[in-house]
């Protein structure tokens, strides 16, 4: 990917990981393989996206990584394997903060809430008005919403921030 975007363009300015996968099973019916597709696409691709931007960003001394995680990693019932993939992405960001710095590149994520996404669309009525209950705002995020976050990060106002997780969630995470 980053070899594509270099021949294409001649650099890479911006990398923002925003996949994700969820598997909702409580921590005690996990089993491995759930477990390690959650770790794998949750984690491990942002790892290594965030290696792969590194080269070409030093050497030109400049980028923005943009890392999503989730306000679920705070904690919820069914969501450990979730969780602990999303904060292990925290933790990274925290670490290449202080690797990437000297090279002039910013490293920040995004913590959303719930998202009108495809990834919702099987959650019971129950479970959204659940949800819902905990958001500040009364609604979902509009997946706009969080890519002007993301965009804001990527961008020049922001070229004085970095290391920080902003939340995105309706103020769900205020009222927990």
């Amino acid at each position: 990917m980053v070899h594509l975007i270099i021949n294409e363009f001649g650099r890479l300015d911006i990398l923002i990981n925003n996949a994700g996968l969820n598997i909702a099973v409580v921590a005690k019916k996990m089993i491995e393989e759930e477990l390690d597709q959650l770790i794998d696409i949750n984690l491990k691709r942002t790892f290594f996206c965030c290696q792969a931007a590194f080269q070409p960003m030093s050497e030109q001394g400049y980028g923005r990584i943009v890392n999503t995680a989730s306000i679920w990693t705070e904690g919820h019932a069914g969501q450990a394997g979730y969780s602990a993939s999303k904060t292990g992405g925290i933790g990274l960001k925290k670490t290449l903060t202080l690797e990437y710095a000297p090279y002039n590149i910013t490293v920040n994520c995004i913590s959303h809430g719930t998202v009108e996404t495809p990834m919702i669309s099987n959650v019971t009525p129950k479970m959204r008005e659940e949800f819902l209950r905990g958001i500040l705002l009364g609604r979902f995020a509009e997946p706009r919403e969080v890519a002007n976050a993301h965009l804001f990060l990527s961008s020049e106002e922001a070229s004085y921030i970095t290391g920080v997780v902003i939340p995105v969630d309706g103020g769900a995470s205020v009222g927990r």
